[in-house]
């Protein structure tokens, strides 16, 4: 699920049913009815998917969209669109690679979004980086950029938040530790690179 809360809504993506079959829709709680009902459905059934949202600034207006990660694909909603589709959109991505299930990811900056670990079908928890520029719909790992982690970095286990961009710091944050990354941003290109883990008492 991920909570839109300039537009007063949640929205639940795919899973499975009772019987275990994978789904394709999505629903959405409005907080001013307090009901859920269906919104619109998705290009592929899936679980587990990441998402994401991205705050787009044109002028004095902003405009909301919805990214979903899954093994199949990208799909993009837009939310400023009145009515809302009835289909996400599924983006034509150059270099496309499976995305991890349980992927967390965050809105780098006006172009980019950070897609962080998960749990890849074929092998235990990835620590990779993989960026996505949602403007040209390439999408990049960088090889040399890994995330040096303690425990499971799950998207469904994990809290994301940015803070003090002044000072190009990113925060992921778990029940008991914090992962800090450092990045650039030389001529546009994002360069990331592990700090250190703090590990939070309480």
């Amino acid at each position: 699920m991920i909570a839109i809360e300039e537009r007063g809504l949640v929205l639940a993506l795919c899973g499975q049913d009772e019987s275990g079959n994978l789904l394709d829709t999505c629903e959405a709680y409005f907080e001013q009815d307090k009901n859920w009902r269906i919104f619109n459905t998705l290009n592929f059934k899936g679980k587990n998917l990441g998402l994401c949202k991205f705050v787009e600034s044109k002028d004095s207006e902003k405009r909301y969209l919805v990214y979903a990660f899954g093994k199949q694909g990208i799909e993009r909603l837009d939310l400023n669109k009145k009515p809302v589709d009835q289909k996400w959109e599924l983006l034509l991505i150059k270099n496309f690679s499976q995305i991890n299930m349980f992927c967390t990811s965050v809105q780098y900056d006006e172009q980019l979004i950070m897609i962080c670990g998960g749990s890849p079908e074929d092998k235990g928890k990835s620590r990779d980086v993989v960026f996505l520029n949602q403007q040209q719909n390439v999408l990049g790992k960088d090889p040399n950029i890994q995330l040096s982690m303690l425990d499971k970095f799950s998207g469904s286990q994990m809290t994301q938040y940015v803070i003090d961009r002044s000072e190009m710091k990113i925060y992921f944050a778990s029940d008991d530790i914090v992962h800090e990354l450092e990045y650039t941003n030389k001529g546009g290109v994002p360069e990331f690179k592990f700090k250190q883990i703090l590990q939070v008492s309480v």
